[in-house]
């Protein structure tokens, strides 16, 4: 089996396939060239080395679209000095952006170079020890050795890209005799002990010393000041054992002042009303740091497979030992949290510290790689887990694609149809997704279940990042701004911080995921529909988001669960207060 796509380029050469029949998605996997299973249940797979007529000839009942891949909500690489230098991801290709510059905006390994210079020596980033070799993912602990050319000094060495994002590496070997320096800088996830002192010379070492995604930059310099860049970015990745929390264990506490959010959304006086027990919250995101303390008395933990024998699908589903969720990266039963956008989400979401719904259970679906990126079929398998191992709350605080998927609205059916509401996250584009041309999905797929959110600030505006959409946004909740970010967990770290900082509509989807939960404690036999109806008219009105945001309102925790105890649900679904 193959793993999942890490780039546009990957996730294009893979079909998704969903059949009614074993049979015929068999028939289709026998002729592929490789694999991904998705779904043995309901008989999703990708697939490549076929195109779309080869596999309706094959077996025409199988539905059959292209994947796509999702990059992140937010970019992730917006602290790399580099994203603004380089013109594209082609190999040997000039900096960009090179008009007289801010001496204080260069990057510290590019400093003294003639950035003006059309006449540039080529560089080369090659991997001697080949820890890359075959995935640009490497396991924490591991050390990588970069060299700045494919052959130097008359020994030959094989050039590859590590992350396949540069485009094929040709020629460009360095001769010593025009190269007066070769300079290196690291550019490490936030967290990271790693000196960001600039290094020289021919190689660099490098041990990562948390989980994340990193970016190599080697600078070579001639005689005349002419330089060359080139970047390489590798994802580390951890899967330490799951550490269950014991009957009798104390739970940490924090003070709640700095989980400002909570207050803003009354969530405390909710909680005299409902905590989320017994509700299960799917997150679909880039795992969780599962042995986190403010989590690990928050997780859906699966005692069949728990107690069942080991390498066994106890409970038939098709994924063995998935006592705590799945990883659909790295197709393993261990979905931790190697980016820490996933902790940081769930946390929000259902924390015992700090959570809107503090007394719900977490079901972490990894389906986003340590870039922060991911493909639209990893997401789709993640509803179907979802739905069949009890989540009644979704939250799902990723997107960005603009095509309508068939295969992704048939999954959110399918949640709709076993009474699953899906929480997400509208996006921080500042788009007005109702022109034509800003669509973003899956938040606008026209599916009843679906809450689209927006992300407020301090002031109780729309802040400054968020995308809107009368139409097309449907309740807005704090998602953290400069002046007052949102606190939740951190996944593992050198300095083992248990909370950081985050701001983004992907923190107020858990938010509402959150309030969802404590609806459902409040009153089970509520629908999805029904949830969406009453989160959009509980809260405060702002006239400032009548325009921008369907329900016209700050949410409240406080006042959607009063208007659920008061709600009498009728067998045809209407709502009266």
């Amino acid at each position: 089996m193959d793993h999942a796509p890490n780039s546009q380029e990957e996730a294009a050469s893979e079909f998704i396939i969903k059949s009614s029949s074993k049979q015929d998605a068999e028939a289709v996997i026998a002729a592929s060239s490789s694999y991904r299973v998705l779904s043995v249940k309901h008989n999703i797979y990708t697939v490549k080395g076929l195109d779309y007529a080869t596999i309706k000839a094959i077996a025409p009942s199988v539905s059959a679209q292209q994947n796509l891949y999702i990059e992140p909500q937010s970019n992730r690489l917006s602290d790399n000095p580099y994203s603004k230098f380089v013109a594209d991801s082609e190999a040997n290709q000039p900096p960009v952006n090179l008009q007289p510059p801010q001496q204080q905006n260069i990057p510290p390994a590019l400093l003294g170079c003639d950035l003006q210079s059309e006449q540039r020596p080529l560089v080369k980033l090659s991997v001697i020890n080949g820890v890359l070799s075959q995935s640009p993912t490497m396991n924490l602990g591991e050390t990588v050795v970069f060299s700045s050319a494919g052959s130097l000094g008359g020994q030959s060495r094989a050039s590859i890209d590590p992350t396949g994002l540069m485009g094929p590496i040709d020629g460009g070997n360095l001769s010593p005799s025009t190269i007066e320096e070769v300079r290196w800088e690291v550019i490490t996830p936030s967290g990271s002990k790693i000196s960001k002192d600039i290094r020289k010379g021919l190689e660099l070492e490098v041990t990562p010393d948390m989980v994340g995604l990193y970016t190599i930059a080697v600078v070579v310099q001639d005689a005349d000041k002419a330089c060359d860049v080139q970047l390489g970015r590798f994802m580390v990745t951890h899967n330490p054992e799951i550490e269950l929390a014991k009957e009798g264990d104390a739970k940490p506490m924090a003070k709640l002042e700095a989980f400002t959010h909570l207050a803003r959304i009354q969530a405390q006086q909710a909680w005299e009303l409902a905590t989320g027990q017994g509700v299960t919250i799917a997150v679909l995101d880039t795992g969780l740091h599962y042995n986190h303390l403010g989590i690990k008395f928050n997780l859906a933990v699966k005692n069949s497979e728990r107690f069942g024998q080991a390498d066994s699908d106890d409970d038939g589903n098709g994924f063995p030992d998935d006592i705590l969720g799945w990883d659909f990266i790295n197709n393993d039963n261990k979905p931790f949290d190697d980016e820490g956008h996933g902790s940081h989400v769930s946390g929000l979401a259902a924390s015992h510290i700090h959570g809107v719904a503090k007394d719900a259970k977490i079901l972490p679906v990894k389906v986003m790689a340590a870039s922060g990126g991911g493909d639209v079929a990893s997401v789709i398998a993640g509803v179907y887990y979802a739905v069949d191992n009890g989540a009644q709350v979704i939250n799902a605080s990723l997107g960005g694609f603009q095509s309508d998927i068939p295969a992704f609205q048939a999954a959110l059916q399918y949640a709709h149809d076993n009474n699953v509401v899906f929480i997400s996250a509208s996006g921080n584009s500042r788009l007005d997704l109702s022109l034509p041309g800003n669509d973003i999905y899956p938040g606008e797929l026209d599916v009843p279940n679906l809450v689209n959110v927006a992300a407020v600030g301090v002031d109780q505006n729309l802040a400054s990042y968020s995308n809107f959409g009368l139409a097309e946004v449907d309740v807005a909740a704090p998602g953290g701004d400069r002046g007052e970010p949102l606190y939740s967990l951190a996944t593992l770290n050198p300095e083992n911080v248990p909370f950081i900082g985050q701001g983004g509509t992907s923190m107020a989807a858990p938010v509402v995921a959150g309030v969802a939960a404590l609806m459902i404690d409040a009153n089970p036999s509520i629908t999805p529909v029904q949830i969406r109806r009453i989160l959009m008219s509980s809260g405060t009105q702002y006239a400032e988001l009548d325009s921008v945001v369907g329900s016209g309102r700050v949410l409240s925790a406080l006042e959607a669960v009063q208007n659920v105890q008061r709600v009498n649900i009728q067998s045809n679904q209407t709502l009266s207060f």
